[in-house]
């Protein structure tokens, strides 16, 4: 036993002197092969050295070996499409300078040994980007001014990065940061989002939130291009966003307690999560930490479309509101599937935007002329009544044709749109309205009921997107017997022949032409001007006068009337239908008498143009005659001296 233990002693010996043997063998040779190839075994170990360390150096800095680690794997993904994909990663992610280098470095080295052994912590790999870093290539943004993105929102560098944002230090990566898959250091706008939109109410910040800040409202080509609503008078006006628009942003931006323990497992840390200067010193100025990490994200776009339509009055109001929002929304037809909606239903208006008392702010059901004059010109007013008319009209038809129809499969459904066209008001979708009276009265022809025939031109489609059921509208005009219906949807006259074309915010646009140049090309011609009666509808003032009829006045022709001589003896000459001219009048008159006539129409002019504004319809037939005393000098003297 001893024998045994001394020969393991012996053992445990030999192995301890073993390194030291091989040092001093080691030493013994280097020394018999003198100082010079001593030297140059010393140089070649310490370049061997370098070149392995800058090797290992210069591998871990790939792109490459990041991504051996799992969880690297989006994140390389992302830089590769990035770009920033011929930016080296350390030219990022380390300070500059050598000790910067060597920081990363070590810092690199922990994280990597801290994930193999289990004591990483973090649910993701964590960065920190310093703004150096970045205005290594970017110093220029500070003195670009606004930009605009590539999703159209302007954006000013300087104040953000310079100046404090809600009484913070903003960093490159407050906004610049890697949590949207498939990019990388990419803006991130829930941030700006959390920044514009929370706690707007408490903290009396609502300019923040405002529209212009960050949007410039479609004007001009710029409206045209996007087929929107140009705000150029919304503009000139300076009329908030939130007249027509509603605010366009949901959420709280909350922060839950049970999020912190993805980052700390200190209680003492957690429970200062009230202390907000403490909380954002740290998480903001002196880290970067994304505020998605912490915050519940407030989104930025436009609620459903049905919730911002009826807005608070749903609460109360859901039925007798229903098919207002069914027509507004271009839904619920049985005989037009499919939805729709009003042009200013998908832009957001709500029905408050309208329906609002404007002193009280207050709901109401009928909308005044406040209403639409803050977008809308006061043309607008008149465009908005002939829709309730011409529909109405129209509707009141279709009804009293539905008691004459026979069988057919679609006529309840034909009913039931019709009146929810008519308890929906037709004006909220002029549209749709239009399509669904269509497939009505389609199915009333089906069921045995004869519908008037339209020729209405598709040249007017255009026209008609706006001023749909005008044909049926019964225009209330002093002296003349106009009529829709007999010009657009008998005759197939386009809108344009007799209404100037151009953008419906010009002045302009919608206004009669010269009567030379519209009415004149059809009513002058022999297949319309074929009896003196056809002069009548447009020269009503000049035929009272001629035939002696006027109002509150003894019948007395003119002499020309009494001898049954026709417009046409007098205005149609070899250039077509015109007023005569005096050589004209001399082939029947000697040149007295039309001196005499030249005279008396002078002196007649001044004594009408004298009337006071209130006159009798005579009177008012005497202004709008052209002819003045041609027609009847006998009968305006008269008159005109009374």
């Amino acid at each position: 036993m001893r024998k045994l233990m001394r020969e393991f002693i012996n053992a445990v010996w030999e192995v301890f002197k073993l390194p030291f043997v091989l040092i001093a063998i080691g030493f013994r040779r280097l020394y018999t092969l003198g100082w010079r190839k001593l030297l140059m075994l010393f140089v070649a170990a310490v370049v061997l050295t370098f070149v392995v360390m800058f090797s290992f150096l210069e591998a871990t800095s790939q792109p490459q070996f990041c991504s051996s680690c799992h969880l690297m794997e989006p994140y390389i993904e992302a830089w590769k499409t990035s770009s920033h994909a011929d930016v080296h990663c350390l030219k990022c992610h380390a300070r500059e300078g050598v000790s910067g280098y060597i920081e990363t470095k070590f810092t690199a080295l922990s994280m990597l040994v801290n994930y193999a052994t289990g004591l990483y912590k973090r649910s993701k790999p964590w960065a920190e980007i310093e703004d150096a870093a970045c205005l290594q290539c970017h110093e220029t943004r500070l003195l670009d001014g606004k930009i605009e993105t590539a999703m159209g929102v302007h954006f000013d560098h300087t104040p953000h990065l310079t100046q404090e944002r809600r009484g913070r230090k903003l960093r490159c990566t407050s906004c610049h940061s890697q949590i949207v898959q498939g990019e990388h250091i990419s803006i991130t706008p829930t941030t700006c989002f959390l920044c514009h939109f929370k706690n707007l109410d408490e903290e009396e910040r609502a300019e923040l939130s405002a529209c212009t800040k960050c949007h410039t409202p479609p004007v001009g080509e710029h409206a045209a291009e996007r087929n929107v609503y140009d705000h150029s008078s919304v503009l000139a006006d300076n009329i908030d966003c939130t007249a027509c628009h509603q605010p366009m942003w949901q959420g709280q931006g909350e922060v839950r307690k049970e999020r912190c323990g993805a980052c700390h497992s200190e209680a003492n840390h957690i429970d200062r999560i009230d202390d907000l200067e403490f909380i954002h010193e740290w998480h903001i100025e002196k880290r970067k930490v994304d505020c998605q990490q912490c915050h519940d994200p407030i989104e930025h776009k436009q609620p459903e479309l049905a919730t911002i339509v009826t807005g608070e009055c749903a609460s109360c109001h859901t039925d007798p509101h229903a098919p207002m929002l069914a027509v507004y929304s271009g839904t619920e037809s049985r005989l037009v599937p499919g939805e729709y909606p009003d042009v200013m239903y998908k832009s957001g208006v709500a029905c408050f935007s309208c329906h609002k008392n404007p002193l009280t702010g207050m709901g109401q059901a009928r909308i005044g002329e406040d209403a639409c004059t803050p977008c809308h010109s006061a043309n607008y007013l008149k465009l908005a009544d002939n829709w309730r008319a011409g529909f109405t009209i129209r509707i009141e038809k279709l009804e009293a044709a539905f008691r004459a129809a026979g069988d057919h499969p679609q006529i309840e459904d034909a009913r039931h749109d019709v009146a929810l066209v008519r308890r929906g008001g037709a004006w909220h979708n002029p549209t749709w309205a239009d399509r669904v009276l269509d497939a009505a009265e389609k199915v009333l022809t089906e069921a045995g009921v004869a519908q008037a025939s339209s020729n209405t031109p598709k040249a007017s489609a255009e026209c008609l997107v706006c001023h749909g059921g005008i044909e049926a509208v019964e225009l209330s005009v002093d002296f003349s017997a106009f009529d829709h219906s007999r010009h657009l949807a008998d005759r197939g006259i386009v809108c344009t022949t007799c209404h100037v074309k151009t953008s419906p915010e010009d002045a302009a646009h919608g206004q009669m032409k010269k009567p030379g140049d519209s009415c004149a090309n059809c009513h002058h011609s022999e297949a319309v001007a074929n009896g003196e009666e056809s002069c009548t509808p447009c020269h009503q003032p000049s035929r009272l006068l001629y035939t002696g009829r006027l109002p509150g006045v003894e019948e007395d022709p003119s002499p020309m009337a009494s001898m049954e001589m026709a417009c046409t003896d007098c205005h149609m000459n070899s250039e077509g239908y015109r007023a005569p001219g005096d050589d004209f009048c001399l082939d029947c008159h000697g040149q007295e008498v039309v001196d005499h006539l030249q005279f008396l129409r002078g002196s007649l002019r001044n004594k009408v143009s004298k009337l006071g504004a209130s006159v009798s319809k005579a009177e008012e037939i005497l202004r709008l005659d052209n002819g003045r005393a041609v027609h009847h000098p006998d009968l305006v003297e008269k008159i005109a001296s009374q």
